[in-house]
C-alpha cells in the first residue's frame, strides 16, 4: 500500500510543480510518463483494478478510481486552469489511514466529502471554460505549428505517434482541400437552420470538438466562422490514444460517491452555475463535431474487479444526469439550434489510407441534392404507408415491421425528413419517429460497432416499439452476451425503445467502405447512410418535439417528432443508430391501409421507380448478391 500512497503523492506534487511551471513539462518525454496509464501501460499502473489485485491490494475497485480522480489534477495542471490541488491531501491522509485498517467506509466517506466540497467550484470552472471562446483549448489549437511538435503535449492526455502522424498528414494537404472541407462545414452548419426550419437570431457562440491530429483543418474551420462574426468555443480534442479497457473500467467511475447527497449536491451546484451563466449560454446557437475512424476495434472485457455502482447509487445518479439535461435543454434549446457532424479516416485504415482519406473526402464534399430529389420520391411513397417493413436475406434473420403515425392531411403534412448534406455529413437519409404500439419483430445484425463497441450476431427482439429480448454471440455464454447488450448498447436501461426508423441513401459511400473491406470500421456516421436503419433510446427530436420542421422542397410539415414515451416527458437521454447494410436486405417495402405494398428495395438494390440513381454506385459484391 505504501507504494500506491508514494505514486498518488507524487501525482499531487509534479501537478504543483506543473502548475508553476509547464515549460519543463511540454515535452513527449514527459507526456509519456505521466499519461501512460490512459494508453498502452494501462495495465500496468495503478489505474487498472487487475494491477492492483495482482500487487495483493483489497477494494482495488475504489483505489483505482481514486487514482485516477488524484491523475485529473495533472491535466487540470497542463491546461493551467486554476487548480486547488491541496483539496485533495485528505484523500492522502485517508490513503495513509486505510493502509493501516483496511476499512473502506472511512476512505470512501473522505472521496464523498472531498467531492461535496469542491462542487460549487468545479462546476462553476467547467461551465465557464465551456463559455469562453479564448479557454485553454482555443489557445492550445492557435498556437499550433508544424516545426515544433511540443505544444501537443499541452493537452494533458496521452499523445501518442499515430496522433503526431495524423497531425503531420494534415500538414502536407492543399491549402485548397483544407480550404474547401472547413468551408464545406461552416456552409452546412449554416444550412441547418434553413433545412430544420429555425431562426439564429443574433446568437453567434459555437461549442466544436475535434481529434487530436486535426489541428489544421480545425483552425480553419474556427477561422471562417469568425470571419462570419461566429465565435467557436473548443472542447478538450478527442483522441483514439487512450486505451479502450481505460475507457472500459473508469467509464462509471462518476458514479464511486455513495452517498445520494454527493448527487442532489452536484444538481444544485449545477443549478446556482446555470442560473449564473444562463445570458452567456444563451447565446450558443450550435455545435461541430469534427472525428476520425479506422482504428481496429476489438472487444474489451471489463475486469470483474472494475467499479460497478449500486442500484441505488445508480438511479441517484440517472435522475441527476437527467434533470441536468431538462435544465441543459430549457436554456440551449435544441429546437432552435444548427449543428454539424463530419469524420474522416485516420491512419489505422489501412495501407491505401491516402486512398481512402481522398475517397471520404470526395464523398463529404459531394453536392447532395441530386440524392434529395431520389429521397424525395421515397418519401413520396411512404407517406401513403402505415407500416415499414424490412427483411432480412440469406443469414440475415430481421423481420420487422415498424409502425407509422397517421398522416391527417397529405397536403400539408409528411412522415419523413428529407436530410442533405447538412447536420450529419454527408447526405443522406430519410428518417421518422416510429408508433411504438404495432412495432414488432427483430432486428438482427451479422457484426457492427457501435459507440467503440463491437457485436457479432446482435439481436433486438421488438414488442411494440419496446426491446423485450437482447442478446449477441460475443461471448459462449448466453447470459454474458444478454449482459453485454443491456449494460453497452441499452445502457443498463429497461423498456428501452425504438426512436427512429430511416433508410440511408449514400450508396457511394457503401461502395467505397466494401471496395476497401472496411465496412464493418465504419463509424454510425457514416454506416446510418448506407442501409435502412433504427437507432434505440429517444427520437431525433428529443425535447426539441414542439417547433415545427418543413421539408425543403414540398413546405410539407414533418409531423412525426414524438413517440407515446417522450410525449409523456419519457427520455432515455440516449440515441444509438443501428444499420443493416444494403447487401443483407431482402425486401424492403411500404404497406399501404389497404393492403399495398410499395418495394422499395430487393436484394439489396433499389427498385422503386425513380431511384435508379442510387444503384449506380451501388457496386454490389459476390457476397451482397
Amino acid at each position: 500500500m505504501e507504494r500506491f500512497y508514494k505514486a498518488c503523492e507524487k501525482i499531487l506534487m509534479e501537478s504543483q510543480i506543473i502548475r508553476q511551471d509547464i515549460s519543463e513539462y511540454l515535452n513527449f518525454e514527459s507526456n509519456k510518463q505521466l499519461f501512460d496509464f490512459q494508453g498502452e501501460g494501462y495495465e500496468k499502473s495503478f489505474a487498472s483494478p487487475d494491477y492492483l489485485k495482482s500487487l495483493g491490494y483489497s477494494e482495488v475497485d475504489l483505489l483505482s478510481v481514486i487514482y485516477v480522480w488524484l491523475c485529473e489534477s495533472l491535466t487540470s495542471a497542463y491546461l493551467q486552469r486554476p487548480l486547488f490541488v491541496w483539496n485533495k491531501q485528505g484523500i492522502l491522509r485517508a490513503l495513509k489511514d486505510f493502509s493501516r485498517n483496511k476499512d473502506r467506509k472511512r476512505l470512501q466517506a473522505v472521496l464523498n466529502l472531498t467531492y461535496l466540497e469542491q462542487l460549487d467550484y468545479v462546476s462553476g470552472t467547467k461551465e465557464k471554460e465551456l463559455m469562453d471562446p479564448d479557454n485553454a483549448f482555443y489557445n492550445i489549437l492557435m498556437n499550433s505549428q508544424k516545426d515544433n511538435l511540443k505544444w501537443m503535449c499541452g493537452y494533458g492526455t496521452i499523445i501518442s505517434p499515430d496522433d503526431i502522424k495524423m497531425y503531420e498528414f494534415y500538414s502536407q494537404l492543399s491549402e485548397e482541400l483544407i480550404d474547401s472541407l472547413a468551408t464545406h462545414i461552416v456552409v452546412s452548419f449554416f444550412h441547418g437552420f434553413i433545412s430544420q426550419s429555425r431562426e439564429i437570431g443574433n446568437r453567434n457562440f459555437i461549442r466544436m470538438i475535434y481529434s487530436i491530429g486535426q489541428e489544421r483543418l480545425a483552425k480553419a474551420v474556427v477561422n471562417k466562422f469568425r470571419e462570419k462574426g461566429f465565435f467557436v468555443i473548443l472542447y478538450k480534442p478527442s483522441s483514439s490514444s487512450i486505451n479502450p479497457k481505460f475507457i472500459a473500467e473508469h467509464k462509471l467511475d462518476t458514479m464511486a460517491y455513495t452517498d445520494e447527497k454527493c448527487y442532489q449536491e452536484d444538481l444544485k451546484a449545477y443549478k446556482n452555475t446555470m442560473f449564473n451563466l444562463i445570458q452567456e449560454e444563451g447565446q450558443i446557437c450550435g455545435y461541430v463535431k469534427i472525428a476520425q475512424f479506422g482504428k481496429k476495434l476489438e472487444q474489451v472485457a471489463s475486469s470483474s474487479f472494475a467499479f460497478k455502482p449500486e442500484e441505488k447509487i445508480l438511479n441517484a445518479y440517472l435522475e441527476m444526469y437527467n434533470e441536468k439535461r431538462r435544465l441543459e435543454a430549457s436554456i440551449i434549446k435544441p429546437d432552435t439550434i444548427s449543428f454539424c457532424s463530419i469524420t474522416f479516416p485516420e491512419k489505422n485504415i489501412g495501407l491505401d489510407f491516402e486512398e481512402i482519406f481522398e475517397s471520404f473526402c470526395q464523398i463529404n464534399l459531394q453536392d447532395s441534392y441530386p440524392f434529395e430529389q431520389v429521397q424525395k420520391v421515397i418519401i413520396d411513397e411512404l407517406d401513403k404507408c402505415q407500416f415499414l417493413h424490412i427483411e432480412g436475406r440469406k443469414n440475415n434473420k430481421t423481420n420487422l415491421t415498424i409502425k407509422l403515425p397517421e398522416l391527417k392531411n397529405p397536403q400539408k403534412e409528411t412522415l419523413f425528413l428529407n436530410c442533405g448534406g447538412d447536420l450529419n455529413v454527408p447526405y443522406g437519409e430519410l428518417f421518422t419517429t416510429p408508433e411504438l404500439k404495432g412495432t414488432r419483430g427483430k432486428l438482427y445484425i451479422e457484426k457492427i460497432y457501435l459507440n467503440n463497441v463491437p457485436y457479432e450476431k446482435l439481436e433486438l427482439d421488438f414488442e411494440d416499439g419496446k426491446i423485450v429480448k437482447s442478446t449477441c454471440k460475443n461471448f459462449e455464454n448466453e447470459k454474458e452476451n444478454e449482459e453485454y447488450v443491456k449494460q453497452e448498447l441499452l445502457q443498463g436501461k429497461k423498456d428501452v425503445t425504438i426512436g427512429e426508423a430511416a433508410i440511408g441513401t449514400n450508396t457511394l459511400a457503401y461502395s467505397v467502405s466494401r471496395k476497401y473491406d472496411i465496412l464493418f470500421r465504419m463509424p454510425i456516421l457514416l454506416l446510418e447512410k448506407m442501409g435502412p436503419h433504427i437507432a434505440v433510446g429517444d427520437p431525433c427530436f428529443a425535447r426539441g418535439e414542439k417547433s415545427s420542421v418543413f421539408d425543403l422542397y414540398t413546405s410539407k410539415e414533418m409531423i412525426a417528432r414524438y413517440n407515446e414515451e417522450t410525449k409523456k416527458g419519457n427520455y432515455l437521454n440516449f440515441h444509438t443508430d443501428i444499420t443493416l447494410p444494403y447487401g443483407e436486405i431482402k425486401k424492403l417495402y411500404g404497406e399501404t391501409k389497404t393492403g399495398e405494398k410499395i418495394l422499395i428495395m430487393k436484394n439489396g438494390l433499389f427498385v422503386l421507380k425513380g431511384t435508379k440513381l442510387l444503384n449506380e454506385n451501388l457496386n454490389l459484391t459476390k457476397e451482397d448478391k
